[in-house]
């Protein structure tokens, strides 16, 4: 499912940012199709352990977006995680812009904790208990189930763990 509704917003924001990027930044269609579609690539790349690769596509894309969605900032998030650059991995979280949206607040949580940051992993691990009681939702065994690279796995669940999101692993 988190799959899907990444897709669905990532998908959904590339007809709008082509014809930007081709008749206001001067991109070839080619490259504005690439860059359009890099923010999806470059989370995936991030989930299957290529969290360089991965970032570097989704930097390029907000980049050359004139408006860049709070997902491509999650996906970057992620990455940084994965690179361990916790305070990297925070000023993106961040600037994830959407309020309701749980796996939005996961990445804040994990990667406030991370970064040592208390205060925002406490107010973040708030909003996730106050919007998985509201969807009934185990958050331990939906965590378990992302099918991300098993380093950027543990290191995220830690976070999580640390803001007292997850119990231990």
């Amino acid at each position: 499912m988190i799959a899907q509704i990444a897709a669905t917003v990532y998908v959904n924001a590339a007809p709008f940012l082509i014809p930007y990027l081709h008749l206001v930044k001067g991109l070839s269609l080619v490259e504005a199709g690439f860059i359009a579609s890099a923010p999806l690539v470059g989370t995936m790349l991030t989930f299957t352990g290529d969290v360089v690769q991965g970032r570097e596509m989704i930097d390029r894309a907000i980049e050359l977006s004139p408006r860049p969605p709070g997902s491509y900032f999650a996906g970057k998030a992620l990455a940084h995680i994965g690179e361990r650059q916790y305070d990297a991995a925070l000023a993106a979280a961040l600037r994830i812009d959407a309020p309701n949206w749980l796996m939005g607040h996961l990445i804040v949580a994990s990667a406030a904790a991370l970064a040592g940051r208390t205060d925002i992993a406490a107010r973040e691990s708030e909003r996730v208990r106050e919007l998985s009681a509201a969807g009934n939702q185990d958050l331990a065994s939906a965590v378990q189930r992302w099918p991300i690279d098993e380093a950027l796995a543990q290191d995220f669940r830690r976070g999580l763990a640390a803001a007292q999101v997850i119990g231990t692993q």
